[in-house]
């Protein structure tokens, strides 16, 4: 069941969308779960923010789109989000919200289905496993895709994660033997990155959330390769 979002003022066009998915859900065999929102306040004001996709129109009352969208990323950090827009000079705004794509109104069902393939791939990409890792307190479960990166201080990791930082005995050899196949890289002896988080390459360094990790000489050529390999994916 993928979980799906329309954030739309016109109720036509929400209407159109949850039409659409119906369509494209019956001919693909995939189930939809969707809910729809007259403005991004009423998405917001949702408990559980745990969507798959979301699609969301730029120009709404009370708040617009890229601004709904910074506030959904706070606590949604890998849906799919693609805008809706009368415009497509907006769609330049949504790399800030990582959004990965974006339609122009009237939307056509034959547009829509186009975009949905490329959609469906990244909630595929974005399904995520648990990592449990062992505190003083027991056992702790993270979801892998909500850690920006590992850090080693002697004995002790630190997971710098979406619900802050977790401190744990271990050693990053065998947290980077977990998370080989799940978009990490070692940039250096003392970093295991999330390659979804990295924002920016300076010179020797990986911004991860705005903090900046020294890649080393020897991983610097692997670095750019696992980042190239990641971004083609």
């Amino acid at each position: 069941m993928i979980r799906v979002a329309i954030v739309d003022d016109e109720a036509q066009v929400r209407a159109e969308l949850e039409q659409y998915l119906r369509q494209y859900g019956k001919g693909c065999g995939v189930d939809f779960f969707v809910r729809s929102f007259k403005n991004g306040i009423a998405l917001l004001n949702e408990e559980q923010l745990n969507f798959d996709i979301v699609f969301l129109d730029v120009e709404m009352p009370y708040m617009n789109g890229i601004e709904t969208a910074r506030n959904l990323r706070q606590s949604n950090s890998v849906c799919a989000l693609v805008f809706i827009t009368n415009l497509a000079q907006y769609a330049i705004a949504g790399y800030e919200v990582d959004a990965m794509d974006y339609v122009v109104k009237p939307v056509t069902y034959e547009v829509f289905a186009f975009k949905m393939k490329r959609v469906l791939e990244r909630v595929a990409l974005n399904e995520s496993k648990s990592l449990s890792v062992k505190t003083r307190d027991g056992f702790v479960y993270l979801d892998v895709q909500d850690i920006y990166y590992i850090e080693v201080t002697g004995h002790e990791l630190r997971y710098h994660t979406a619900r802050g930082v977790l401190s744990v005995w271990g050693a990053l050899s065998e947290a980077e033997r977990r998370l080989e196949h799940d978009g990490f890289y070692r940039c250096n002896s003392c970093y295991l990155i999330n390659l979804r988080y990295v924002s920016a390459v300076e010179e020797d360094s990986a911004v991860v959330r705005g903090d900046r990790l020294r890649i080393s000489g020897p991983r610097k050529k692997g670095f750019y390769h696992a980042m190239m390999q990641y971004m083609k994916r």
